[in-house]
């Protein structure tokens, strides 16, 4: 099994980045006060590399700043219909909210992907999606 839960985060996010595809592997995410079966059968409808720069041209029009460098381990929760239901910022580095609220401008950033997501396989009778992946503040 892998969490999201904050205890091991690191190491969840370790394996699941290296195993998550397996087809044997079952994954669960902790939402709603219990754990909840989840697929990650689902990305981005333009690829990664696109997320990415979507990512980067956001952040740099909302905020122009001195945190460069820095980066946080995200998740984020689809129900059924891929309607964004919860984001996580896991871990962050480099940057703090003491100046500015990051965490916020990111959660923001990925809401507003909703709607450019895609299932990679033909699972109907899945209720949740999981994705995660690492925004970089260049």
């Amino acid at each position: 099994e892998i969490g999201s839960g904050l205890v091991g985060s690191e190491m969840c996010i370790r394996d699941r980045l290296d195993t998550a595809k397996s087809p044997k592997l079952e994954i669960f995410y902790y939402f709603g006060k219990e754990f909840q079966k989840v697929s990650t059968d689902i990305s981005y409808t333009d690829g990664n590399e696109s997320l990415r720069k979507y990512q980067d041209s956001l952040y740099w029009a909302n905020y122009n700043g001195d945190e460069i460098n820095g980066s946080c381990l995200y998740t984020i929760l689809f129900d059924e219909k891929l309607k964004i239901q919860e984001i996580r910022i896991v871990k962050r580095g480099g940057y703090n909210n003491s100046k500015f609220d990051y965490d916020g401008l990111i959660k923001k950033i990925l809401l507003s992907t909703e709607g450019k997501w895609k299932k990679t396989k033909d699972t109907h009778s899945e209720n949740w999606y999981f994705t995660m992946g690492r925004f970089r503040v260049r």
